[in-house]
């Protein structure tokens, strides 16, 4: 039976890429010249995207998961190699070790191309809240998905206000486990707009209460490393957006953001070598151009630049799995 891909879904993930690769041109080499507000601004679409989606679209083969899972690892595994020789040659060092350790993503510097293993602390996550999820759905009946969802969302507000509530002090796979969650329960489902009432009300209700308890709302990194919960309430946002738009939006024919969504892997991949080199771009014009000019030059110059590197890893990828 042929399967009908969800263009929708390719979609988001193109825009959600295309956020990437925009917050990682705001917050590497922005860090020096971009104002903190309008960095704040770009965490609105963010990973957790990914994670609702990949709820969306996960099935309960176990079987099936772990194969792609295997697949993803390898081309990792490869890409990093790449990348290793890069550093290799830049610090005239050789350290297989260090290698090694990349292999299961345990990551260190990477110069020249420091935000390549900068970003990669998503993909470790992925796989534990991948191989997790699996696990949950494969064991737990239907009518227990929602009270998980439940206890899962008490458990980051546990976390986020009982243990360092400032530094944001909760575990990545709780986190992301909820939405991915959140998303596969929605796989099925149309998301009613007393659902959107629902979250406007939730959201509104926790910005009173730091209101009222001085808590400082502005939303900045520390609050996404490690993530906590009002990194949680403005993802919602963007995530109740997309569960709502789901089954209203049918989309019959591919684009460019579709292209991308279908390689989102090799994008991301690609944006860590791209977001590094427009260093030397911010380096020569920060002191010369408004930041208000500068960062959309950066951002369009690290999308090209993106978009060449993920269609040469991709035709590498694809060649390595041939002699594979």
């Amino acid at each position: 039976m042929c399967v009908i891909r969800n263009l929708y879904i390719d979609l988001i993930k193109g825009i959600a890429c295309i956020g990437v690769i925009f917050i990682h041109t705001s917050f590497w080499s922005g860090v020096s010249y971009v104002p903190d507000f309008f960095r704040s601004v770009s965490l609105l679409i963010d990973v957790p995207i990914f994670f609702l989606l990949s709820g969306l679209t996960t099935s309960i083969n176990i079987k099936k998961n772990f194969i792609r899972l295997g697949k993803l690892q390898l081309s990792y595994m490869f890409f990093v190699t790449l990348i290793y020789f890069i550093h290799a040659i830049y610090t005239q060092k050789i350290d297989v070790y260090k290698l090694l350790l990349w292999w299961v993503h345990d990551y260190s510097d990477s110069f020249p191309l420091p935000v390549v293993m900068g970003s990669m602390w998503y993909l470790k996550i992925y796989f534990f809240v991948a191989i997790t999820a699996q696990l949950v759905l494969k064991f737990i009946a239907e009518k227990y998905y929602l009270p998980l969802l439940i206890i899962l969302f008490t458990l980051i507000n546990f976390l986020t206000w009982i243990y360092r509530y400032e530094s944001g002090d909760i575990d990545y796979v709780v986190f992301y486990l909820f939405i991915f969650m959140l998303g596969y329960y929605f796989k099925n489902k149309n998301f009613k707009i007393t659902y959107l009432y629902f979250t406007i009300a939730l959201v509104s209700s926790y910005f009173i209460i730091f209101y009222i308890l001085g808590i400082d709302i502005y939303l900045d990194n520390i609050d996404k490393f490690p993530p906590n919960i009002i990194y949680l309430l403005y993802s919602l946002f963007s995530l109740t957006a997309i569960l709502y738009l789901k089954d209203k939006i049918v989309i019959h024919k591919s684009n460019f953001l579709i292209y991308i969504g279908k390689n989102a892997i090799y994008y991301y991949f690609a944006q860590g070598i791209s977001a590094s080199i427009i260093f030397l771009f911010v380096y020569l014009l920060r002191n010369i151009l408004d930041w208000a000019i500068l960062l959309p030059m950066m951002f369009i110059i690290n999308l090209i630049l993106a978009i060449i590197f993920a269609e040469g890893i991709k035709k590498l990828d694809k060649l390595f799995f041939k002699l594979f």
